[in-house]
């Protein structure tokens, strides 16, 4: 995308540093794209830990064979927590080996919280399987996690809120521009003085797109 970008910019305007301004912009715009995909799959998986938990807990009271336990547990799940779930139990009766599923599991997903809860179920597995407690104290956790969270996520959208009016204000100032001044668009393009100006600007767009991936991304 950057490459093309670049190509595409250079062709139009043949300024070099405007030209990789550009490529870098739509670079990190990609890469915020790419952030917020997994931001919401991300989310998806967090918004089902509790309920999660409780089926994991309610089923463990019934048997004390894991594989069973996630089965009964993922017909109630959505995905891709369910998936997931689906995955290791027909990974755990193919193979015969939990503990090598109980891995491949982890390895697939990036939500730290649901990798803790997937990491204390399989040693309990192998110990005395006292599910319930492991998951009990798994819960008091999450639950501390949430309430962390909601205040990140205060945070973090008063930064990206002033980040978009940051964004929205600088968009006016050229609209502005471009009305009072003739030939705005040639002058930049063309002048040693209009491609200071729009180097500056690309900067400030990186600037503000960089931050913001920074703060989706924590």
């Amino acid at each position: 995308v950057s490459v093309v970008t670049f190509i595409i910019t250079m062709l139009i305007t043949r300024v070099f540093i405007i030209s990789v301004g550009i490529a870098l912009i739509m670079f990190l715009l990609f890469m915020l794209y790419i952030y917020i995909l997994n931001g919401i799959t991300y989310e998806k998986i967090d918004n089902q830990l509790i309920l999660f938990l409780n089926l994991l807990e309610n089923f463990s009271t019934t048997t004390d064979d894991i594989v069973s336990i996630f089965q009964e547990s993922s017909q109630y799940l959505s995905y891709p927590l369910n998936k997931y779930c689906e995955e290791f139990v027909t990974e755990s009766k193919m193979t015969g080996n939990v503990r090598i599923a109980f891995s491949n599991f982890e390895d697939k997903i990036e939500n730290e919280r649901l990798k803790d809860i997937i990491r204390n179920i399989e040693i309990s597995s192998r110990n005395d399987a006292n599910y319930k407690e492991v998951l009990g104290k798994s819960k008091d956790v999450i639950k501390g996690y949430f309430e962390s969270k909601e205040n990140k996520r205060s945070i973090k959208r008063s930064g990206q809120m002033d980040i978009c009016i940051s964004a929205i204000m600088g968009l006016i100032v050229i609209l502005v521009m471009n009305n009072l001044i003739p030939n705005l668009k040639y002058d930049l393009i063309n002048t040693t003085i209009g491609n200071i100006i729009l180097t500056y600007w690309m900067f400030v767009i990186v600037i503000c797109v960089s931050n913001f991936i920074v703060l989706q991304k924590n």
